[in-house]
């Protein structure tokens, strides 16, 4: 079985690190086994900005979400990203499913945004993967993500 192009042995080994070192907030710092505690993701602020049928649902100049995002990409700190697609699938259930009224069984398609070859050997993973992770891991029913549509041919 693969998750994302690991094992299941892998992801199981990962999951063993994470109970004897547990992962501590990136806002916080509290180890609590979670990259982003309660009281952090609630404070994290929402928007949901539409345009073009794309949907955002973080408010990105926000000092908070610029911080956890910056420790993502360019700290590895790569357990924050899957809890930030976690945190999504729920600002997303609650204003697409149910606000918007789309139905259970209908399924968003999710584009990871890809890095130059050069930026993924530096850093080592692909941010917008790893939230994608998130999102598939809190709502397996409601996304399909979409890795190889997307090609990056400049590099920023």
């Amino acid at each position: 079985m693969y998750l994302f192009g690991k094992t299941a042995l892998t992801h199981a080994g990962e999951q063993l690190a994470e109970l004897f070192f547990p992962v501590a907030c990136a806002l916080c710092g509290k180890r609590i086994g979670s990259a982003l505690c309660e009281e952090c993701a609630e404070s994290v602020p929402v928007i949901i900005s539409r345009e073009n049928g794309i949907v955002s649902g973080f408010a990105y100049q926000d000092e908070k979400i610029r911080a956890v995002i910056h420790k993502l990409k360019f700290g590895g700190y790569q357990p924050l990203g899957v809890r930030l697609g976690e945190l999504l699938a729920d600002i997303l259930t609650e204003h697409l499913f149910e606000e918007d009224g789309l139905v259970a069984h209908e399924t968003i398609a999710v584009l990871p945004i890809p890095l130059s070859r050069k930026r993924h050997r530096t850093r080592g993973f692909n941010q917008s993967e790893k939230i994608a992770q998130g999102l598939i891991k809190r709502s397996p029913e409601s996304y399909t993500v979409f890795k190889d549509v997307l090609y990056k041919v400049k590099d920023t």
